[in-house]
């Protein structure tokens, strides 16, 4: 699926992850998602990931995209991060594709966390070497 979203192109396309360098290139965003979704176990490709505050904006060939995203874990409701995003789409002969993703941790990241401490009924849990091996759980 991300390589029909993305602009196969090396010099326009760039995405930015949560505290990672800047890739730039086709190549290497494409080659950074495959490397997410092939982490071994399955659980984590299970993950859902809902974006919420979604606002679109298109002046001529560009459109953006900016939203809050929701990561929860993959058996459960427990929120394990939140993001925010901005997404920039080109459009090229009637095809929209995807040329720039800026992710960040969102602002309330360190309230998901603070929850995970407190032990509220609707805990959750940081993205963590304890989250990694629950979600790896068999």
């Amino acid at each position: 699926l991300m390589s029909k979203v993305w602009m196969q192109d090396e010099r326009v396309v760039q995405c930015i992850h949560p505290q990672h360098k800047p890739l730039h290139g086709y190549a290497a965003v494409l080659s950074s998602f495959q490397e997410f979704f092939q982490l071994g176990d399955s659980n984590v490709n299970r993950n859902r990931l809902e974006p919420s505050h979604i606002k679109l904006s298109v002046r001529g060939s560009t459109a953006f995209i900016t939203c809050d995203e929701d990561l929860y874990m993959w058996d459960t409701d427990n929120l394990i991060r939140k993001m925010m995003a901005t997404n920039i789409f080109r459009r090229i002969d009637d095809k929209w594709s995807l040329v720039h993703r800026h992710a960040v941790f969102h602002v309330d990241n360190d309230t998901v966390e603070q929850n995970a401490r407190g032990g509220n009924n609707h805990s959750t849990t940081p993205m963590s070497k304890q989250l990694i091996e629950q979600m790896t759980k068999t």
